[in-house]
């Protein structure tokens, strides 16, 4: 009688779970700091949306995007962070930021970001 034994053992199921734990740690860790950014971009992209094709100076669009960031509760980067440039007939809007995500004792993720929308005047 020969007998192969099948299956993973105790220590190589350990294993599995450990790394599938810092993997659910990571995800714990960096799902709210892309939860962040996304009301950063709809923030930007809602801005767009309400000045694109019209006459608009850099304090309206700041204070609109203020407004959104308000209301989107942002809080990892403030309005004066969105630098607005003028460019030919129209805007751009570039929220340029990076954001440090604490993982496990003094070792963290660095999360670079970068979402700009251009928008068009009259």
């Amino acid at each position: 009688m020969n007998h192969k034994q099948r299956g993973m053992t105790l220590i190589s199921w350990m294993l599995v779970l450990a790394v599938a734990f810092l993997f659910g740690i990571a995800a714990l860790r960096l799902v709210p700091v892309y939860l962040e950014y996304i009301k950063v971009s709809s923030s930007l992209t809602s801005v767009q949306k309400e000045f694109n094709g019209q006459t608009a100076t850099v304090a309206d669009l700041r204070r609109a995007l203020e407004k959104r960031f308000d209301i989107e509760s942002v809080h990892i980067i403030k309005t004066t962070d969105v630098k607005v440039e003028r460019v030919g007939n129209g805007y751009v809007m570039r929220a340029l930021y990076d954001h440090h995500a604490p993982f496990v004792g003094n070792v963290g993720f660095i999360v670079h970001f970068d979402k700009s929308v251009q928008i068009a005047s009259q």
